[in-house]
């Protein structure tokens, strides 16, 4: 039997019924979706904040390992810069002195010789040293006025090694060189000290360089040139002959040597002068006065 409209019509209004009854329920829960969504997101976002700290905390931890590098380089150059100064070592200059043996009376100025003194004697302008190195001899002759401005006289004597720059020439017949200055005569190594003697004892070393120590014991004028001053000791007493020239610069002479029982030490070469034994210092640092 055909279906009326009736009939089909009511159908169709149940289904569209219930179909529209089941979508319509999802609003009802939906407003409660929206609201736990943003407390969901806003409890979670700022949590990874806490990763940006741990990557800054990490980062400066490593940067100590440079630091290490320089404490290292710096403590290893001092140490090379100390080498310099073990390893320098004084250069020895270069010897320009000639020999002597290979000079004569022509040889003119500006001559450099070395050498060791043998021998001293003064006179009544100045003093002469003789001077040997081996290949030859020669006088070095110091005037007064360049011996008085000579720095190293004190150490100017028999033993010392010397070096002068000075003139070329010859008087009667001896080689002898003059140097310009006090500074051109240079005391490489100095002198030695005689023999020490007793008073009663210089007899034997006739001609030979003593030193003799004692008291002033007596003091007399020999002319107009020189002194003698008498020195006791415990053996004995002695004559010191002594020019002028040379107690002029003998150091602290004026007024010990004149005094009583003031102690000294003389260094001379024993002589004999009419039957009398005589101690003749050369040079003015031959006397020494003691404290």
């Amino acid at each position: 039997m055909p279906l009326s409209r009736t009939t089909f019509w009511i159908p169709l209004a149940l289904i569209i019924i219930i179909l529209t009854g089941c979508s319509n329920p999802t609003p009802t829960t939906s407003p409660s979706t929206p609201t736990a969504r943003p407390t969901g997101t806003a409890t979670t976002r700022p949590s990874p904040t806490l990763a940006p700290t741990a990557t800054s905390t990490l980062a400066p931890s490593a940067t100590p390992i440079p630091s290490a590098t320089p404490t290292t380089a710096v403590s290893a150059t001092p140490t090379e810069i100390i080498t310099p100064t073990a390893t320098a070592t004084p250069v020895p200059t270069a010897d320009d002195s000639v020999p002597i043996g290979g000079l004569d009376a022509d040889s003119g100025d500006g001559v450099t010789i070395k050498g060791q003194v043998i021998a001293t004697a003064s006179f009544s302008k100045g003093f002469k040293f003789t001077v040997d190195d081996g290949t030859g001899q020669l006088t070095l002759l110091l005037w007064h006025t360049t011996y008085d401005e000579t720095p190293a006289a004190p150490r100017l004597n028999v033993g010392a090694t010397v070096r002068v720059t000075g003139k070329i020439g010859a008087y009667e017949g001896e080689l002898q060189i003059t140097p310009y200055g006090g500074t051109d005569v240079t005391v490489l190594r100095g002198g030695y000290a005689a023999a020490a003697c007793d008073a009663s004892a210089i007899g034997e070393h006739l001609g030979e360089r003593v030193a003799i120590t004692g008291q002033v014991s007596r003091v007399e004028a020999a002319g107009s040139n020189a002194v003698k001053v008498y020195i006791t000791d415990e053996s004995g007493e002695v004559l010191v002959f002594i020019w002028n020239s040379v107690l002029d610069r003998i150091p602290n002479a004026n007024p010990a040597l004149g005094t009583l029982g003031t102690p000294v030490r003389v260094t001379g070469v024993v002589a004999e002068y009419k039957g009398t034994l005589e101690l003749i210092p050369t040079l003015p640092y031959d006397v020494e006065v003691l404290p």
